[in-house]
């Protein structure tokens, strides 16, 4: 006995059959997309504030290389010149902290400055903070090991929302 399915029955088969395939590659095609938007948001926020931290390092360096002198410790509060002009660079370069607001430490050989925008003082929920390290955290050149107050470091750190 030999039995035949109908050629018609088959091609119904075989139609759902396309059906799952197509709609699991289009699930994956909608991953790689968010991954993809995702990833280059990141990349350009990184680009962005990476400019805007060299920008304001650059703007405190020329301050302190107008000085007539070598300091001989770190920065006294966050009205120091160099201080003020990372702040002020870093502001120019659209990451708006208030200046007023700083939260400030030091204990006579460092001094840290940070502004938040969208937080406060030690907070971890904020949007952005702008902080100036004297003397800078981490390997320091031989040119800061020399005069380590005349080396400042900038930190931008930003929230980054997923899409």
């Amino acid at each position: 006995m030999n039995h035949q399915i109908p050629v018609d029955l088959r091609r119904k088969r075989q139609a759902g059959q396309t059906a799952v395939v197509v709609a699991l590659t289009f699930v994956v095609l909608i991953a790689f997309a968010g991954l993809a938007i995702d990833g280059g948001h990141v990349y350009l926020v990184n680009r962005r504030s990476q400019n805007a931290t060299d920008t304001a390092a650059l703007a405190a360096a020329k301050q302190l290389a107008n000085a007539s002198s070598f300091l001989t410790g770190p920065p006294s509060s966050f009205n120091d010149p160099a201080v003020k002009a990372a702040h002020d660079l870093a502001f120019a370069n659209g990451f708006p902290t208030a200046f007023d607001g700083a939260c400030t430490t030091g204990n006579g050989t460092s001094f840290t400055a940070s502004w938040y925008a969208g937080g406060s003082c030690g907070s971890t929920t904020f949007q952005t903070r702008v902080t100036v390290h004297s003397s800078p955290t981490g390997a320091m050149s031989r040119a800061c090991q020399a005069a380590r107050y005349n080396c400042l470091q900038v930190v931008i750190t930003e929230k980054i929302e997923n899409y």
